[in-house]
């Protein structure tokens, strides 16, 4: 088993396919024409970002849906307005394979671009999935914004500031569970959620 294991582990990192996941979550203004016309220009974002650029492929269509806002504090569809609605949004895509794991700079431009427009129009990412590819501190010019890898601590400290009321709540009861802060590193003291 350990043999088969140091001679064929190499092939998954340096010979697979590699892919990229990334989620978001948009509020919608509401639930007629203004709604609809939000969740087809977060939509758009993708088929144009297809259209100008070469370092991705789609693995699977994009996948979206309409989501009812919850209380679930650190959901990208938390609301206090249970009438509130959503579009998330979930793209896997292919890209360009290089000969080391880092991702090119034309494919972190790509999806910071994407990134950044879903974010100005309210999106908030699903934590299980990539994000971070731009530093919010710098032009807001989506168009020529500069990727960097993802989760980058610019990104997590203005997610940290995004999350707002959710983030207290959520806080609260982590720190019910886990006082002694056992269960927190740095990647969830970056995002507020350890203390």
């Amino acid at each position: 088993m350990n043999k088969a294991i140091a001679n064929n582990t190499p092939m998954w990192l340096n010979n697979a396919a590699r892919a990229i996941f990334m989620s978001y979550s948009i509020p919608l203004p509401n639930n007629a024409n203004n709604g609809l016309d939000t969740a087809w220009d977060a939509l758009q974002v993708v088929t144009n970002s297809l259209a100008r650029s070469n370092q991705f492929i789609l693995a699977a269509p994009v996948e979206f849906r309409f989501i009812m806002a919850d209380n679930a504090v650190l959901s990208g569809e938390y609301s206090n307005d249970a009438t509130k609605r959503f579009i998330s949004i979930e793209v896997v895509a292919l890209v360009n394979k290089e000969n080391n794991i880092q991702y090119s700079q034309g494919m972190l431009n790509t999806f910071a671009n994407i990134e950044c427009q879903w974010v100005g129009m309210g999106g908030l990412p699903h934590q299980g999935k990539s994000y971070g590819f731009y530093d919010p501190t710098t032009s807001q010019n989506c168009s020529d914004i500069q990727g960097v890898a993802p989760f980058n601590s610019e990104y997590l400290i203005y997610l940290k500031h995004r999350r707002g009321n959710g983030l207290k709540e959520f806080a609260k009861y982590q720190h019910y569970l886990d006082p002694s802060g056992v269960f927190c590193t740095k990647y969830t003291q970056a995002l507020g959620i350890c203390n």
